[in-house]
């Protein structure tokens, strides 16, 4: 496997580990700017979009330690690591805040549908 790969690839897995976060941040900070009138957009981008890009994000960290493996793990050990340590973190996050917050979310959110 070529080096060039390895680092294209880390580098891309490092910004899917990266994107859920940022997701989560525009859905917070868009409606606050006006860029977003619609709270059920901000819902789906927030809570539904954001947490099934970190699940991918795991396979793309994992993927990513065998590749460092491979490509050489002396030289890209830490960029792998660092992929799969934000993609973790960001998975413990957002089981803390389904697990706080849940079900409070999800009564609002039936309520807000319900009322389409």
């Amino acid at each position: 496997m070529s080096h060039s790969f390895a680092d294209i690839y880390l580098h891309l897995a490092t910004a899917m580990a990266l994107a859920p976060g940022a997701l989560v941040a525009l859905g917070l900070l868009a409606p606050r700017l006006g860029l977003f009138r619609d709270p059920y957009a901000v819902q789906v981008l927030a809570l539904d979009i954001a947490p099934q890009i970190a699940l991918g994000s795991v396979a793309a960290g994992v993927f990513g330690v065998l590749v460092a493996l491979i490509a050489g793990f002396s030289r890209f050990w830490l960029r792998a690591l660092l992929a799969l340590v934000i993609t973790t973190a960001t998975l413990f996050a957002y089981v803390w805040e389904r697990e706080a917050h849940g079900p409070a979310q999800q009564a609002q959110a039936q309520a807000a549908l319900a009322l389409r």
